[in-house]
C-alpha cells in the first residue's frame, strides 16, 4: 500500500513541477502591449490608454483608448480597430460606434516608427480625432481636433496563452495516473 502512495505521490509532484515550469513560460515577444502617453489635443483634451500591437503580423487589437470630455468630443475606442496599416510607419483607425459612416466619431493615429520594440518610445507622428463627412470616413473630418504632441511607450510583452499546454499537461498526468492502477490492480 505504502509504495502505491509513494508513486502517486511522485507523480503528483513532477506534475506540479511541469505546471509550474509551464505557467513560467516566457512571455509572447510579437504581442506588445503599449500605453499612451503625453498626448494632448489642440483642444486640452487628452488621449490615453493602450493597444497591444502584434509585430509578427502587424495588427492592432485590444484597443482601450479614450479621449477627454472636449467641447464637442468625447470617445472610447475599444477592442479592435475598423482599419489598421501596420507597415512604415503603423497607422490606426477606429471609431466609437465600431461602424463606418457619416457622422461617426473616429480617431486617427499615425507613428512615427514601427511599434516592434518594447525598450523604445515611438512618437505619434498624426493624430486627429472628429466626426466622419462621407460614408468610407476618407475626407478630414468635421468638427475635428489634431494631436499636438503624443508617445506610445511599450509597457511590457504580452503573455502567451497556456491554457491548452496547461489542459494537455493535466490530461497526460491523469492518463498516466489511470494507467499505472490498471498496472497494479
Amino acid at each position: 500500500m505504502s509504495s502505491k502512495f509513494g508513486r502517486a505521490a511522485r507523480a503528483l509532484a513532477a506534475a506540479a513541477g511541469l505546471t509550474l515550469t509551464l505557467t513560467a513560460a516566457p512571455a509572447d515577444a510579437a504581442r506588445i502591449a503599449w500605453t499612451v502617453q503625453n498626448a494632448f489635443f489642440d483642444d486640452g483634451v487628452t488621449l490615453t490608454g493602450g493597444f497591444v500591437f502584434d509585430t509578427a503580423l502587424g495588427v492592432f487589437s485590444d484597443l482601450d483608448l479614450r479621449t477627454g470630455n472636449g467641447a464637442v468630443l468625447a470617445g472610447a475606442y475599444l477592442g479592435d480597430p475598423i482599419t489598421q496599416f501596420g507597415g512604415q510607419p503603423p497607422i490606426l483607425f477606429d471609431t466609437v460606434s465600431g461602424f463606418v459612416g457619416i457622422g461617426e466619431q473616429g480617431l486617427v493615429l499615425v507613428f512615427g516608427d514601427l511599434l516592434d520594440d518594447p525598450s523604445k518610445i515611438v512618437a505619434i507622428q498624426e493624430g486627429v480625432e472628429g466626426l466622419c463627412v462621407d460614408a468610407a470616413c476618407a475626407d478630414p473630418p468635421a468638427s475635428s481636433r489634431a494631436l499636438l504632441t503624443g508617445a506610445s511607450v511599450a509597457a511590457a510583452a504580452v503573455p502567451a496563452p497556456l491554457g491548452l499546454p496547461l489542459a494537455l499537461t493535466g490530461a497526460a498526468v491523469f492518463g498516466l495516473v489511470a494507467r499505472r492502477r490498471r498496472r497494479t490492480a
